[in-house]
C-alpha cells in the first residue's frame, strides 16, 4: 500500500472545506499575502479569527457565516504552517498518509 495520497483520495468534507478556504483567500487577493509575515503576527491573527468563530457559533450565525469564520481560522493556520516550512514537502497532488 502506498503512503502517498492523491487529491482524488481526499474526503468530501476536506475538499469542501478547502474550497471554503480558497473562497475566503480570494476575497482578499488585493492584499500582499502572508509569505513575508512573521509567525507571531499570524498567530495573533489566528486567535482573533478564532474569537470571531466563537461568536458566530455562540450567537448562532447562519451556516455560511460559520463556515467563513472557520475557513479564516484554518487559513491562518495554513499560513503559519507555510511560513514555518511545514508545507515545503507536499505538493498539490500528493500528501503523505
Amino acid at each position: 500500500m502506498s503512503n502517498v495520497l492523491s487529491i482524488n483520495d481526499l474526503r468530501p468534507e476536506v475538499l469542501a472545506f478547502a474550497y471554503l478556504m480558497e473562497r475566503e483567500l480570494r476575497e482578499h487577493d488585493d492584499r500582499e499575502g502572508w509569505k513575508d509575515c512573521g509567525s507571531g503576527w499570524l498567530m495573533e491573527r489566528l486567535m482573533e479569527e478564532f474569537d470571531e468563530l466563537e461568536v458566530a457559533i455562540t450567537e448562532r450565525f447562519p451556516p455560511r457565516s460559520i463556515g467563513s469564520e472557520a475557513a479564516d481560522v484554518a487559513n491562518f493556520a495554513m499560513m503559519i504552517a507555510d511560513v514555518c516550512g511545514a508545507l515545503a514537502e507536499t505538493t498539490d497532488e500528493e500528501v503523505e498518509k
